[in-house]
This record gives structure tokens, C-alpha cells and sequence, in this order.
């Protein structure tokens, strides 16, 4: 076990004086740590919560920590005993339990002349050495203190766990559990160890389980009987430490289990050594869950009992047992049809559900090894898995088709339906289940002889009508989600989509079964505890496995960069190695030129993403990546002017195979010392920097060794949005986008309730005119302040207009003054903004004039001050991590900012996106509901948006409660930022309800987003962003006639001049 500081132990006892039950439930703040929760959490409990422990029988405890599982211990057995040589632990274990027996001295003088039914010992083994204990000795040793029919559990690490082969790391070193030493304290066995030893023990009488993924916080336990029909391992996240993944765990299980050895390659054990009276524990298979919610703290298990398997499902709090009884009521009512046989439950005296045991391969088995065959290059080809998989799911759902009945919208959603599923609706009759589990899978599928079709695990049960269609395809998304995720040779082959398309399921409602099943799981009680200790896991396009070998994986506290120590990680730039540079305009003219002077290599010739425009440039061939020459010896020197955008340029390249590449990194730009790094941008500003000087005058670079790019710097999204923190409130810089005006139920009559600060267009439309000359639009001014003045019995004269224009430009001077000369009184006045949970964004008490100097100066950002709590919630770390995660495993470039502050730093494509496409479209309509209304109210509006914009504006007009329908697809990064928004599926509406239409041609092509243009003159607006002097896919399906043209802005965006127009239906 690793120490524990001061701070740790302050925390661990604050968080057990919180738990009734001393074992804390529930989430985890942001600073607790791994180490917090394994001392603190009930999930340790997993480990022992499935055994058959005899109630009346007393424990030995050897304990290491601060007694995770004592309260379980205690709770289970008439009497604990804990020897344990610390005080400070000993001090939390007498808090947390008061009826345990606690012997505070060292193992190696323990003799009180006590026998016990069990001992219990969950260590790595290291401390045992220090007593002069071998692990026989010490086996020896503590089945001595066993009565005749006494039982020894040993929870042990294991050397050959298949993660220590698949880059899991500790102590700075890869591959470093494979060998024990001794020096550093790592001692770790094998099954083959134990084994061995306990023979020489002449012990026979033992069983091994093996916790998975690992026995820190267990989720399932296998043993050996089990390994012959359950799948071992799942998918699973790791905790803990950071790691590398060099191939698919799960896959690798799979193989091991067909080959019988897949127990030699646990990740742990808890060995189970009895006495020759002993009985051994009869579970065969148990798992558990990590969820947060005391109500699903449920263990389920297999046993054997007369030679039959049986499954047991046992409440492990009283929420459970109460929610184990409601689940066995509604089972009660849960209609078994021709094709489907749902399974039969007996509700126990103690609360647990007892239920028959299937045995056999699932469907999700059956169509698994169908994919490994393929995979694994046998004789089954592409055309014979998807024959196969075709042949499985299209008899399942014929037989959900048959057994189900046509039900009305009215008769589908309803208050039950909505609960689960939210408001959003087809707008057709469907094939319903009567009654259904709501969380299907094809592992609780299981075929019989006779075409039928046996369902286990019911829970949770729909006891209302559950279209077939959804049903289908959410077994199919769990499938994909297991067994193709993640693994690269699968994606390739399958998707969701194409099994649905192949059995003939409707894919157009896939959108809308990903909100229903959204909303049915963000259930916070469901959300799993490890979350927060999740670690990164970066895919071998990351790693260089020849420079791996002894150097190990090193990290400070700046980044998480492999340190190569190994020669074959560098290259040498001398005059006979060839040059391919990177961009043909007057730069890499200019590269080309200072080589050919110096005669320092051979020209190749250019890479460069014009390849299409100029097959030649410089008298030299121009390629794309794809196309280029390809040659581990090239050097490829990135000779472009945009050193922003180089990084991206040079990971491009490093997956194109291309290693020796010259080019200044981000690290370097940023400021950080990175000498590896360093040596890169030293060789790539020398030569750069010849440019336009006498070379004659200048020795060229003498020859050097320069690090090779193999991997990059990980992205690590901060938090760049906090400014200061002063007890539970933060200035914050928070985007614009997501402040809005007071709350409406303060003063349920105010127009200017819940609106977004962008709208603020009476304020910056009189800032323009009094600063800048623009038209005098302060009219719409005055009538907003008129409310507030009629209400205080103001009479609004003339003089009083003027007064308050004049004192308008006095404040205006004042503020644009501090923006010059004192920006910090923006933030010693930042007003408060509170958090709207509702709509997931602030609302601003006060501040308004303040709030549109920034909307006015084109600001992105504004100081606000935040309740911390409310500040987290919005932030959303736990989807962040999520993100992070994708960033780093998948190459996604940025198209524009993304309005959060873990993203502030992230570069883009298209910088200034806010500015002149979200901002102007809000000021727009704002300005025109306004000359029509007096008011703004957006929510009587829908817009329908063909985008590639990350989703940023789609976000940003939910926030300003237009209804929705995105036409193009979305990818999973889009996905992911709008669950990191909270984004619900409420305000989602039928393309047909659409009056509104956003279409950005400059990157979508429209042909391929499902958009039939020929309908498109039912929109009442039309905006349009589109590359300037060419011509519109849109515009030509419409009657300009008909359309008033508005120039909303026209810029450039990643070397495109571009124009943004608005053209509005009826208007001469």
C-alpha cells in the first residue's frame, strides 16, 4: 500500500464522520484521490459482499490501511479481530467501527492462543519480508491460527496479469510488475507460485477467484468452473495510474479463455485455502456494480446447489431490498410472448431474488466469436460475418416483430414513457412491446433449439409500450459499444448503422432513439463512483516500440511525454540526407533555396494541401501526404508561416509514417523547457532564419543528432476560465454565450427576462451611435428602460430621454477607459451570475451595460462572479475526462473555439466563428424581433441547421430556446460537448415545425446531409455562410424573387474569404 500524507488522512476521516454507516457513499469532490477512495469507498466491499461467510463464526483481519471492508466485516460475522502496527490507522479504524477488536503490535509477535474460522489478508506482500517470511512461511504460518474447519482468503496481485503486459505501469517503469524485486519492494506471485507452494503444504482443499478487473474495486468474480461458460472480463475502465493500450483486453480474454490459460493471466486472485474439514465457498460467478445510489447496491451471483446452477440476486442496503421487492412485483407482470420466455423469479425471505440459471453461449457470444473469426483472418470471409450476424438479428427481430402489437402515439407515450424517455416523439403508429426490460441486452439473449428466445436479468421492467424498433437497436448499440469500440480493425467493418440497414431497421429514428436513451440513463444514481480516479489510456499510435525497451515512461508535472534513451530514436541531418518540405509557398521557396545554397541534401520536393491546384511549384514535384514519397530516412521540414498550426501539421504526418520531421512545437511556443523539443526548434529556427540574409556571411549548421517525433504532447484540457477564488465563489471568465439576463421568476412580467446578453442590442446598438457614429438607433434604448421607469412612476419627457442618452455616454466613456488603462475593474466589480440548472447557463444580476461593452468590443469572455458549486456543475468534469480521452486517441481537429473554459487554450481553424457567425445571427434576429415586437422571444421559433461546427451554434441557440433539428449527422466528439452541455432532447423538433434555416456550405456538402433543397422556400429565413464569388448549392434552389438579401458579415476563415447572408421570405 502506498503512503498516505497528513492532507489524506484529514480527508479520509472527514469523509467517514459524514457516513452514517462509516463506509462513504456517493460521489467524490476534486481533489480527493485515488488513495481517498480506496480507504474510504463501499465499492472496496465488492471484493468479499458475494461470500458465504457463517455468521456466527469469528475473523482475523491483517490489516494494511485504514479498514475498508471492517464495516462489512462486522456487519457479517459475530467478531473482528484486526492486528495492525499503526496507530494513526488504527485511530480511523476505531471511528468507523466500534465493535471491532483492534491488536496493535507486530505479525511476526502475534500469539494470543486463538483459533479462527476465517482470516482475511489483502496486501502485495512486500511488508512480509521484513518479518523473514517467505510467502510459504507466511501461508504456513496463518493457517496455524485456523480452527480445524478454518478458511484462509489471501487477496494477492498477480505477476502475469494480462495488463502488466498491455501497458499498465507504476513506478516510472513499463513492464516492471513482470519481475519481482525486492529492493523497491514489489513482490508479486503467480498462480503457478501459489500453487507450487501450497502442494508442498500438502493443502489440496483451496479454490482461486479471480476479481476483475482488479481486486481494489472489483466489478465481477470469476473461478475456474465459471471460466468454462461465462465470459471473462469485460469492458472496463482503468483507475488509477495513466497507461498505454497496446492491444484489446477484452479480445486477448476471449483468446486466453478459448485456450484454457486465461486464469494464469488475471489481473489478481483471492486464494481460498481451507483446512481439510473446511467447506469452500459454493459461488461459481458474482458480479457487482460501481453505481453511487445505496438503491442498486445488489450483488448477483451463481452457485451451485445439488449439482444445479442457480443465480441469486441479494440487496446489499435496505434501498436495494426495497427496490429488489418493487422489481419482483412488477416481474409479476411481465408478459412472456410466443418467441420470448422471460425468466421467473422467487422473492426470499431476506429480500433476494432467486432465479433459475441458463446456461449456455448468448447471443451476444454467438455473434462475438463470429467477428473474432473473421478478425482473426480464418477462413470466414467479410460477405460470411455479415451473412451470419444478417441471419441472427433479422430472426430476432421478425420474432419481436411477431410477437409485438400496433400501438397509436397516443397509446406509446405516455407520463410512464416520458419518464424514461423524455418528451421527444414519432410521430407514427409502432410495433410495441406490451411489456419489456428497458436495459436489453444480446448477453441476456439466449437462443433455444425450437427458434425461441429465453431473457434474463429483467431489470429495470417497462410495464407500458416500448416501440420494438428501439428495443432492437439498442441491443444492437450495446453490441457495437462492447465488442467494436475501441477496437480499430472491428470499426472498420461494422458500425450500428450497417447492421440496422442489413436486417432492415428504419435508421432515420436513430437520432431519436439516442436522446430516449440519453434520457434513460441520467439517472445520477446509476453514475459510477471510479469516474472521477478514471485514467488516460493512449493507443500505440502514441509509442515508438523500438525506442520502448528499458527507458521506461516518464512524466512531470507539465505533461505526459514518453523520455526515449534509446540511439534509434534520433536522426541525423547531413548533406546526403533527402528533404521533403511541407508547404510550396514563398517559405518553403525560400527553405529550398538556403538547402540548394549550402548543397545540404537532396529536394524532393512539396507536400502541400494545394496539391490539386499546382502538380508543381519551385521546379519541383507537389504531392499530398497520401501521395508522397515514403522512406523511414526522409526529412520533412514544415515551412509554413503559421507556426500555430505546424503541431497539427506534424501529427498529420507522424501517422502518415513520416518521423524525422523539422517544425516548432507547441511546448516550445508556449513557453515550457522541454530539451528534446528544444533540439527540434533550434535546427527548424536556424534555418528559417536564413531567410533573406547573406549566406555568405553564415556558417551553415554544423551536423547534429535530433530527436525524432514519435509521440506528441497529450492534450490535458484545463480549467482556464477560473480567475480567483475566495471561499465558495469564483471569478470566472465565462463565454458570453452562456450569460443571460435576470431570472423571469424574480419579476414574472419583465420582457428582458432570460435572455442572452448578445441580445442586448438597444445597449450596443446605442454604443455604436454614441461611440461610433452609427445610425441613432436609441429609441430601442428608451423602450427598454421604459419598463423599469413606468413601474417606478417616471414620467418619460423629453428631458428625461436626453438625460438618459448623456448619462449613457458618460458611463460608456468611463467603462471603455478602465477596458484601456484598468481592465482589472472588470473584475473587482464582476457581477454575480447564478446558475440556471433548468437551461445550463448564468444568470446575470446586474451588470447588464457592463455585460454589453463586452458583446460591443467583440469580447469572448466576461468576469462574472460564480458559486463554486454551481461553477462544477457546469463545467462537467466528468464528461471532460471523457473528451480529453477521445482528443488524445482520436485525431480531431478543432474547426472553432468551443465555448467552455477547459477549452480556452485549444487552438482553431476558425477563431473568430462567435464573432461573425453566432454573435451576428443573435444581434440579427434580435434587431428584427425587436422592430416588430418591442420584445425578443425566440422560443415560438425553429431552426433547422445543415453545420460542422462542433455543434457550437447549435448549442448556443438551444441556450436562447429555439427549438432544434440538426439535418446533417453529428460525430461522437459533437455527442460528447453536448452531454458536457447537458444538452436534452426537449427542445428537439420535427424538421417540418422549422421556420428557421442555417446552412454553412464553406464545410458541408449538401448533397450528402439528407437536405431535399427542393422544399427549402418553406423556410421564412435563410441563413447562409458561404465562400464568396462562388456559387451557392442553395441559392440556386431558390426564388430570389421572393427573398430580401441581408449582408451579415463577410471575412475570411481558414483562407477563404467567406460572407454570411440572411435572406428573409415576403419581403419586397
Amino acid at each position: 500500500m502506498k503512503s498516505i500524507s497528513s492532507e489524506q488522512v484529514y480527508r479520509i476521516k472527514e469523509l467517514l464522520s459524514q457516513s452514517a454507516d462509516g463506509v462513504y457513499y456517493g460521489e467524490y469532490g476534486e481533489n480527493d484521490d485515488y488513495q481517498i477512495a480506496y480507504q474510504t469507498s463501499k465499492l472496496r466491499e465488492n471484493l468479499v459482499n458475494w461470500y458465504e461467510f457463517d455468521s456466527n463464526a469469528e475473523i482475523l483481519v491483517i490489516e494494511n490501511g485504514c479498514g475498508a471492508l471492517l464495516p462489512y466485516f462486522s456487519q457479517k460475522l459475530s467478531k473482528v479481530d484486526v492486528i495492525q502496527n499503526n496507530k494513526i490507522f488504527n485511530e480511523i479504524i476505531a471511528d468507523r467501527c466500534d465493535n471491532v477488536n483492534i491488536i496493535e503490535q507486530e505479525l511476526d509477535k502475534f500469539d494470543i492462543g486463538k483459533k479462527y474460522k476465517y482470516i482475511f489478508v489483502d496486501d502485495d506482500f512486500q511488508f512480509i519480508h521484513h518479518y523473514g517470511f517467505t510467502l510459504e512461511k507466511y501461508i504456513e504460518f496463518l493457517m496455524s491460527l485456523l480452527d480445524k474447519k478454518g478458511v484462509l482468503l489471501i487477496a494477492s496481485v498477480n505477476r502475469l496479469a494480462l495488463r502488466n503486459f498491455n501497458g499498465w505501469f507504476e513506478n516510472k517503469t513499463l513492464f516492471s510488475q513482470l519481475k519481482n524485486n525486492v529492493e523497491e519492494a514489489k513482490i508479486c506471485y503467480t498462480k503457478s507460485d501459489f500453487e507450487t507452494i501450497l502442494a508442498k503444504l500438502n493443502i489440496a482443499n483451496y479454490k482461486f477467484y479471480y476479481p476483475f478487473p482488479y481486486k481494489d474495486f472489483p466489478r465481477t468474480i470469476f473461478t475456474d468452473e465459471s471460466n468454462h461458460f461465462m465470459d471473462f472480463g469485460h469492458h472496463y475502465n482503468s483507475i488509477g495510474n495513466d497507461r498505454y493500450k497496446f492491444f484489446d483486453e477484452r479480445r486477448m480474454y476471449g483468446e486466453l479463455q478459448n485456450a484454457n490459460i486465461v486464469e494464469y493471466f488475471s489481473n489478481c486472485f483471492l486464494v481460498e485455502i481451507g483446512k481439510k474439514q473446511a467447506q469452500l465457498c459454493q459461488t461459481v460467478f458474482a458480479k457487482n456494480q460501481y453505481y453511487i445510489g445505496k438503491k442498486y447496491k445488489v450483488v448477483t451471483k451463481i452457485y451451485k446447489e445439488n449439482n444445479e446452477y442457480y443465480a441469486i440476486k441479494i440487496p446489499l442496503s435496505k434501498e436495494a431490498k426495497n427496490h429488489l421487492e418493487e422489481f419482483y412485483n412488477d416481474s409479476l407482470q411481465m408478459k412472456s410472448t410466443q418467441h420470448f420466455n422471460y425468466i421467473h423469479y422467487t422473492l426470499e425471505t431476506d429480500g433476494s431474488l432467486k432465479m433459475p440459471f441458463i446456461k449456455g453461449k448468448s447471443l451476444s457470444k454467438v455473434l462475438s466469436n463470429c467477428l473474432y473469426e473473421y478478425l482473426n483472418n480464418t477462413s470466414q470471409t467479410k460477405e460470411i460475418l455479415y451473412s451470419n450476424l444478417k441471419n441472427e438479428l433479422t430472426q430476432l427481430y421478425d420474432s419481436m416483430k411477431s410477437d409485438a402489437v400496433l400501438c397509436t402515439p397516443d397509446n406509446i407515450y405516455n407520463e410512464e414513457f416520458k419518464k424514461y424517455y423524455g418528451n421527444k416523439q414519432i410521430d407514427q403508429s409502432l410495433l410495441c412491446f406490451e411489456t419489456s426490460t428497458l436495459d436489453l441486452h444480446l448477453d441476456h439473449i439466449y437462443k433455444k433449439s425450437n427458434g425461441t428466445y429465453n431473457v434474463i436479468d429483467l431489470d429495470p421492467i417497462a410495464l407500458f409500450n416500448v416501440p420494438i424498433d428501439y428495443l432492437m437497436w439498442s441491443v444492437i448499440e450495446s453490441w457495437i459499444y462492447t465488442y467494436v469500440k475501441n477496437n480499430k480493425s472491428a470499426e472498420k467493418v461494422i458500425s450500428t448503422k450497417q447492421i440496422c440497414e442489413l436486417i432492415g431497421l428504419n435508421t432515420s429514428f436513430i437520432e431519436i432513439f439516442n436522446m430516449w436513451k440519453g434520457n434513460h440513463f441520467s439517472d445520477n444514481n446509476t453514475k459510477s463512483q471510479l469516474v472521477p480516479f478514471y485514467s488516460k489510456e493512449y493507443l500505440p499510435k502514441f509509442v515508438d516500440y523500438s525506442c520502448l525497451k528499458d527507458a521506461g515512461i516518464l512524466k512531470n508535472s507539465n505533461d505526459r511525454r514518453t523520455e526515449y534513451k534509446n540511439n534509434d530514436c534520433y536522426f541525423e541531418m547531413t548533406p546526403q540526407s533527402n528533404f521533403i518540405i511541407y508547404g510550396a509557398s514563398a517559405i518553403g521557396g525560400a527553405v529550398k533555396k538556403i538547402l540548394n545554397y549550402y548543397n545540404y541534401g537532396h529536394i524532393l520536393g512539396f507536400i502541400d494541401k494545394r496539391h490539386d491546384e499546382i502538380s508543381f511549384a519551385h521546379d519541383l514535384p507537389v504531392w499530398s501526404i497520401e501521395d508522397a514519397p515514403k522512406n523511414k530516412d526522409i526529412i520533412v521540414y514544415i515551412g509554413i508561416k503559421n507556426v500555430f498550426e505546424q503541431e497539427d501539421i506534424a501529427k498529420l504526418l507522424v501517422e502518415a509514417g513520416y518521423h524525422n520531421i523539422l517544425f516548432m512545437p507547441q511546448a516550445i511556443i508556449r513557453g515550457e523547457y522541454n530539451p528534446k523539443l528544444k533540439s527540434i526548434s533550434d535546427v527548424y529556427d536556424f534555418i528559417i532564419n536564413l531567410k533573406g540574409k547573406d549566406l555568405s556571411k553564415i556558417e551553415f549548421l554544423t551536423t547534429k543528432r535530433i530527436p525524432q517525433t514519435i509521440e506528441f504532447e497529450k492534450i490535458e484540457l484545463k480549467d482556464n476560465g477560473i480567475v480567483s477564488k475566495k471561499d465558495n465563489q469564483y471569478i470566472v471568465n465565462m463565454p458570453v454565450q452562456y450569460l443571460f439576463t435576470a431570472q423571469q421568476h424574480l419579476n414574472p412580467g419583465y420582457p428582458w427576462a432570460e435572455q442572452s446578453i448578445i441580445s442586448l442590442v438597444p445597449h450596443t446598438l446605442l454604443y455604436n451611435y454614441l461611440w461610433n457614429g452609427g445610425d441613432d438607433c436609441s429609441p430601442l434604448y428608451v423602450n427598454f428602460c421604459a419598463y423599469g421607469a413606468r413601474n417606478s412612476g417616471v414620467k418619460m419627457t423629453e428631458g428625461w430621454k436626453r438625460n438618459l442618452i448623456e448619462n449613457r455616454l458618460t458611463v460608456l466613456s468611463a467603462m471603455k477607459k478602465s477596458l484601456e488603462e484598468d481592465f482589472d475593474f472588470f473584475m473587482r466589480n464582476a457581477p454575480e451570475a447564478v446558475y440556471n440548472s433548468e437551461f445550463n447557463y448564468f444568470n446575470m444580476n446586474g451588470g447588464r451595460h457592463r455585460a454589453a461593452l463586452f458583446v460591443f468590443e467583440n469580447f469572448y469572455k466576461m468576469p462574472v462572479v460564480i458559486k463554486k458549486e454551481s461553477y462544477e456543475r457546469f463545467v462537467n468534469k466528468d464528461v471532460i475526462k471523457e473528451i480529453e480521452q477521445l482528443l488524445n486517441n482520436v485525431h480531431i481537429e478543432l474547426i472553432n473555439p468551443i465555448a467552455h473554459p477547459y477549452f480556452y487554450s485549444l487552438n482553431s481553424k476558425r477563431p473568430q466563428y462567435y464573432q461573425l457567425v453566432i454573435k451576428k445571427l443573435i444581434e440579427f434576429l434580435s434587431k428584427k424581433s425587436l422592430e416588430v415586437y418591442d420584445y425578443i422571444d425566440f422560443k415560438n421559433h425553429n431552426f433547422a441547421l445543415v453545420s460542422s461546427d462542433h455543434g457550437e451554434l447549435k448549442r448556443t441557440l438551444y441556450s436562447c430556446h429555439f427549438g432544434i433539428n440538426q439535418i446533417n449527422e453529428t460525430d461522437e466528439f459533437e455527442n460528447l460537448l453536448d452531454k458536457l452541455f447537458y444538452i436534452k432532447d426537449n427542445k428537439y423538433v420535427s424538421l417540418n415545425e422549422c421556420d428557421y434555416l442555417f446552412i454553412d456550405e464553406t464545410m458541408v456538402e449538401i448533397n450528402n446531409c439528407n437536405m431535399k433543397l427542393n422544399n427549402i422556400s418553406k423556410f421564412e429565413k435563410i441563413f447562409i455562410l458561404k465562400e464568396r464569388f462562388k456559387d451557392s448549392e442553395v441559392l440556386s434552389h431558390l426564388d430570389l424573387n421572393h427573398y430580401h438579401k441581408n449582408i451579415l458579415t463577410s471575412s475570411f476563415f481558414d483562407g477563404k474569404h467567406i460572407e454570411f447572408l440572411c435572406f428573409e421570405r415576403g419581403i419586397e
